[in-house]
């Protein structure tokens, strides 16, 4: 049986056992971060039920249909209901909107679009002038995260609402060498989910959404900034983990989160919009340092312990199909299918479906609890496999299921 057909099966497995894994709600239903039973549900887009329906959009882009209706019914209600979430992409509203949203253009479903709507226009309500949604700037839980999604799928009320967020977001970049930083709460982590290359991301694809170039200036000095952190003089670029170095932390990452793999995106929209600038060698560069990383092999104790979209190798597997999508270089296709075969490789088979365990190997029990959601867990795998599968079935536009901070 060959790759695309085994992933598809996995994926489907897998997503029998993240709906089986969802609890009932006051409306609808949820889903707990992992199966334990002592897992809250969650209503974030990180760990929970946005995740899950994102997940069932891209199953629903084969045709299959998914039993969809509890987590459409959950994250409507809290779309519309004023002061039930945090404003956060990956954390809260921004979040839930993102999941219906998409779900209601693959599957043409006008109750989560409307909901969605709605979800949105709130966030525009909750902007404060001098605080923003939250003392946060990035793209996981603060005010970059809200921006793209509203830039994604924000009306034109909506678009022309967010010069004055972005103003205020492009304000809030320091001083830094080489370029402006955006820490988050004191400490500067450059990467992609909490710093600057996700801030100047967001201004950039701003400017490429709207056409106004008003905070085209803070984008550029977020990809200088990020550039200065990572060029390593050898052809290939990767920026620190954190600084300084946090203790905590390995000195480079390689996954969206903190890595090359999330990074590149902010040179991919510079190149996009000034072409002429040379930001695409740091593309390349980017790439470069993840596929001569050595990953997925485990060649070291908390080197690729993970499998996920967040921090893992579903999350360089869909950065392996975007950089096929732009190169149309085969090699790209041929590594997404290697990562896909890592995965399916680690798969947890039997009668409950298919899931993966991440592992810890600083806790006493490294081995995690299976993840459902989507940037740790399952949901985000699966759907990377399905879009493996596509990929490779019908070339490099085929459809798939995008969040607002894909290229």
């Amino acid at each position: 049986m060959d790759t695309p057909q085994r992933s598809r099966e996995a994926a489907h497995d897998s997503l029998r056992w993240v709906i089986s894994a969802g609890l009932p709600a006051p409306v609808g239903s949820w889903w707990p971060p992992d199966s334990t039973i002592q897992a809250l549900p969650s209503d974030a887009l990180y760990d929970g039920g946005p995740g899950v329906l994102l997940a069932m959009a891209q199953a629903a882009l084969d045709g299959v249909e998914q039993p969809a209706q509890g987590a459409v019914e959950r994250l409507a209600a809290l779309c519309r209901t004023p002061g039930r979430s945090q404003p956060g992409l990956y954390t809260g509203l921004a979040g839930q909107a993102t999941a219906l949203t998409v779900w209601g253009q693959v599957t043409g479903d006008a109750t989560a679009l409307e909901a969605a709507s709605a979800g949105l226009h709130r966030l525009t309500e909750a902007w404060g002038e001098e605080s923003g949604w939250i003392p946060v700037d990035d793209i996981i839980m603060g005010d970059a995260g809200v921006v793209a999604a509203l830039l994604a799928y924000g009306d034109d009320e909506v678009k022309g609402w967010l010069p004055p967020a972005l103003a205020q977001l492009a304000a809030a970049g320091q001083d830094a060498e080489g370029g402006k930083d955006w820490p988050i709460q004191g400490m500067c982590m450059p990467g992609f989910s909490h710093g600057t290359a996700g801030v100047g991301y967001v201004l950039a694809r701003a400017v490429e959404v709207t056409g106004d170039n008003a905070v085209l200036a803070a984008a550029v000095s977020a990809g200088e900034r990020m550039v200065a952190l990572g060029d390593r003089g050898d052809g290939t670029w990767l920026a620190p983990h954190s600084v300084p170095q946090q203790e905590w932390a390995a000195p480079h990452s390689f996954g969206w989160c903190h890595g090359p793999t999330g990074s590149l995106r902010l040179f991919a929209v510079l190149h996009r919009l000034r072409p002429e600038a040379g930001w695409n060698q740091w593309v390349v560069a980017a790439r470069r340092a993840v596929r001569e990383s050595g990953l997925p092999e485990r060649k070291e104790p908390g080197f690729w312990d993970n499998h996920g979209q967040c921090c893992g190798t579903a999350g360089v597997g869909e950065m392996a199909l975007d950089a096929y999508s732009d190169t149309q270089d085969p090699d790209w296709l041929a590594w997404a299918v290697e990562l896909a075969e890592n995965l399916l490789g680690h798969a947890i088979v039997d009668e409950q479906g298919t899931r993966w365990s991440n592992t810890e190997h600083t806790a006493t029990s490294p081995v995690l609890t299976p993840a459902v959601g989507w940037s740790q867990g399952a949901a985000g795998i699966a759907s990377f496999l399905l879009r493996l599968a596509r990929t490779c079935e019908q070339g490099s536009s085929a459809p798939t299921v995008r969040l607002p901070d894909a290229l």
